[in-house]
């Protein structure tokens, strides 16, 4: 009987959604950096030299400095963009 029914009952059927495009993905990034540093240095030396005998003697005074600064700036922009083709079937 249920056999029956079922072959008595209409046909039907049901079509999927269809979709179609080109998706885009775009990205933008910028960085920026800034750095410094400072280096001082004080060296300062004294020698004297007294040799034995009637040699005279050496006596020697040095004294040195320096100051360093360096400084560094960068700037990075950057862009990327894809787009693909796409096709869905269904839900």
């Amino acid at each position: 009987m249920l056999a029956l029914a079922s072959m008595a009952a209409a046909a039907s059927g049901q079509m999927f959604p269809m979709g179609f495009g080109f998706p885009n993905i775009v990205h933008a990034s910028t960085a920026t950096a800034w750095e410094q540093d400072t280096a001082n240095v004080f060296d300062f030396q004294d020698t004297s030299i007294v040799p034995a005998g009637w040699f005279p003697a050496i006596h020697q005074t040095s004294i040195h400095t320096e100051s360093m600064t360096h400084t560094e700036y960068s700037q990075t922009t950057e862009y990327t963009a894809i787009g693909y083709p796409c096709m869905a079937c269904g839900y």
